[in-house]
């Protein structure tokens, strides 16, 4: 088994460094012909649509770099947002919304003193390198059965992991920072929660920090935190978090014009208030709201709405039952994280291959009860998404596919937490009790 595993890990590191080397000539800058206009690196031509599209890293290397040198005065405003767009191309008409947070600088800051292909293959190489720790120190650790195993392969020789690699998005990076915090809270060989010294505490509040670039995933994984009674990484994390939007305010407009953009940003990112150049449509990706928006007809406005709330709602509810031992600290994480990748509004299509976190840990995964439906449930999810040019471009199969995979986790867990704290309602798991 352990040679199995050690080709699979390879496998998958050699299929990385693959996608890396044939990418990097599609995005390579192209001077103006009768064909095309000059096209900068991290744009791609499209000669059937006679236009281009953009890649994730080099946009935020763009947004990072004219952020850094005071280039855009407001740049989480409309006006700002689409300066960023038109001072990388005159080919671009029209772009998405920019919606990380101030920290952001930080993470793409390093990449800056080199010129865009080499920092996109830097990039690329570091993601590879995630890769490979995830699948060594967390993933593969966890496999019990070969299902699993199988079921972690479709999820990275997947379109949703492909692309997220391909065209330089951050999940991967923000995956393994999730996978080492949950192993600083949680053992689970003894299925135990540790107790944590302040060395732990302070890596917490770091990979908090780091993660708050994207606040959504901040806020996912810092309520599992408070659902294990570790509060203390999260104050420091949210403290980290003001002062760095604190130093940085004048490179986004001062404070508090910034955090009005901010706000008008985020409340506007589905369509409603983006005006005619930004666009963040149902298809790009496979979260509630895209479902709503496709076969419900609601209004884009309406959906996030309804989505923000119902997220949010989730979590104080689970909180509210991990708090009160109606749940397992274990089913909090896989449950908020399933919650997570459902209804958060503003979450990518090419996100959902970090399922693989659900899969090494949910009991669900660690029989084989169900088997084929696991297969074609977990091939809906990660193979469907909708931006993908294929027959089924406009059905939206990867929400029905993760709602199911939800309920059946749901009964899981219910079972699961009925057999540790007993019918009579005995507390037999001490390692639920908040830390001290």
């Amino acid at each position: 088994m352990s040679f199995y595993r050690s080709f699979f890990i390879w496998l998958l590191v050699a299929s990385c460094l693959a996608v890396t080397v044939g990418t990097l000539p599609k995005y390579a800058a192209r001077p103006a012909n009768s064909e095309h206009p000059d096209i900068p690196f991290g744009l791609e031509w499209n000669p059937l649509e006679k236009g281009v599209s953009l890649r994730d890293f080099p946009l935020m290397m763009q947004f990072v770099s004219h952020v850094w040198n005071h280039e855009i005065d407001r740049p989480y405003s409309l006006a700002g947002q689409e300066e960023v767009f038109h001072r990388w191309s005159p080919a671009l008409h029209s772009g998405m919304p920019i919606a990380y947070a101030p920290p952001v600088i930080l993470w793409y800051a390093p990449f800056l003193p080199f010129s865009p292909p080499v920092a996109f293959t830097l990039f690329c190489l570091c993601n590879t390198v995630f890769v490979y720790l995830l699948w060594r120190r967390f993933l593969l650790p966890r496999m019990q059965i070969l299902s699993q195993i199988q079921l972690l392969l479709l999820a990275f020789f997947s379109i949703s992991f492909l692309s997220t690699f391909r065209i330089g998005q951050n999940p991967i990076a923000t995956t393994c920072l999730i996978a080492l915090g949950w192993s600083l809270i949680y053992d689970w060989r003894s299925a135990t929660k540790r107790v944590l010294n302040w060395k732990s505490e302070c890596l917490l509040a770091l990979i908090l920090f780091v993660l708050s670039a994207k606040p959504n995933v901040a806020l996912m994984f810092g309520c599992v935190c408070l659902a294990a009674g570790i509060w203390r990484p999260v104050v420091v994390s949210v403290a980290l978090f003001a002062a760095a939007c604190a130093a940085l305010a004048s490179h986004f407009g001062g404070w508090p014009t910034w955090l009005n953009d901010y706000l008008a940003l985020l409340d506007n990112y589905h369509l409603t208030g983006l005006g005619n150049f930004l666009y963040y449509g149902p298809d790009a990706s496979t979260n509630f709201v895209s479902y709503a928006m496709q076969v419900l007809a609601m209004s884009s406005g309406t959906a996030a709405a309804i989505s923000r709330y119902v997220w949010l709602g989730g979590i104080a509810t689970l909180l509210l039952l991990v708090w009160t031992r109606k749940i397992s600290l274990l089913n909090f994480y896989l449950l908020n994280f399933a919650h997570f990748l459902l209804f958060c509004p503003s979450l990518s299509g090419t996100e959902d291959w970090t399922i693989c976190l659900l899969i090494a840990d949910a009991p669900f995964f660690k029989n084989q009860r169900h088997y084929w439906l696991k297969i074609i449930l977990v091939i809906g999810v990660v193979d469907f998404y909708q931006a993908h040019r294929t027959p089924w471009e406009f059905i939206p199969i990867p929400f029905p596919c993760k709602l199911t995979l939800l309920v059946m986790a749901v009964m899981e867990a219910f079972c699961s937490d009925q057999k540790c704290f007993g019918e009579t309602g005995s507390k037999k798991a001490r390692h639920l009790e908040p830390a001290r």
